[in-house]
């Protein structure tokens, strides 16, 4: 993966976190001796089926043939890294319903962001951000510039959620309109887990003005 990292756009997603999680996956999967009659071994069968599809779809973008494409291609570049971002979040959106089970990785099977490596680093960095664990990610209706609404949990205080616009813990919405930790310096985590879902959702739904408001 070392190679990719020289692309100008990654994800950080990597062929060992693609392997261990349809490894876990085809491990909740019941026995082949179940009858092919059955509704429980059609519904695995056709997750089985969308897991390998989702998963050959990654793992060929991350290997060798892809990444020397893509530095010939730097429009293929970019649709590469989207590829990847969009199918390991199609993975990690079916893994989540066993998040509790043991040998889920609450770490690493998170959503991943498309990275622009010759991206200048912003000016002034917010280094007073609390560590977030992201967990739900909720598409919102396009209007040229918005993101996708993220809820995240407080690696600090697991109890504590956050509602943000995208992945990169800057604009959070504060139950009134979309803040930033660097302008206010307020902690973002201020809901319950189904408190931040419904929040998210009634944003994903709004228009989003450019100003960083939705007033």
């Amino acid at each position: 993966m070392s190679e990719a990292k020289k692309l100008r756009w990654t994800v950080d997603v990597t062929l060992n976190d693609v392997d261990s999680l349809v490894s876990f996956l085809r491990a909740q999967m019941p026995e082949s001796d179940i009858g092919s009659s059955e509704q429980a071994y059609r519904t695995h069968y056709a997750l089985r089926t969308a897991i390998n599809v989702v998963s050959h779809n990654v793992q060929y973008r991350l290997g060798e043939e892809a990444i020397a494409h893509a530095k010939e291609r730097p429009d293929w570049d970019l649709e590469r890294a989207h590829t990847i971002q969009r199918s390991w979040g199609d993975l990690v959106n079916i893994a989540r319903e066993w998040k509790g089970v043991e040998g889920f990785d609450h770490e690493r099977w998170v959503y991943r962001e498309v990275v622009d490596t010759e991206e200048e680093a912003p000016a002034s960095p917010d280094e007073t951000a609390e560590p977030a664990v992201f967990e739900y990610r909720i598409p919102r209706a396009r209007d040229g510039a918005a993101e996708d609404i993220v809820v995240a949990r407080s690696a600090e205080h697991p109890e504590s959620w956050g509602v943000f616009e995208g992945s990169t813990q800057g604009w959070h919405w504060d139950g009134s309109s979309w803040q930033h930790p660097s302008l206010t310096g307020s902690s973002p985590y201020r809901y319950t887990e189904q408190d931040a879902l419904a929040a998210a959702r009634r944003c994903a739904a709004a228009p989003r003005n450019p100003e960083g408001t939705d007033h």
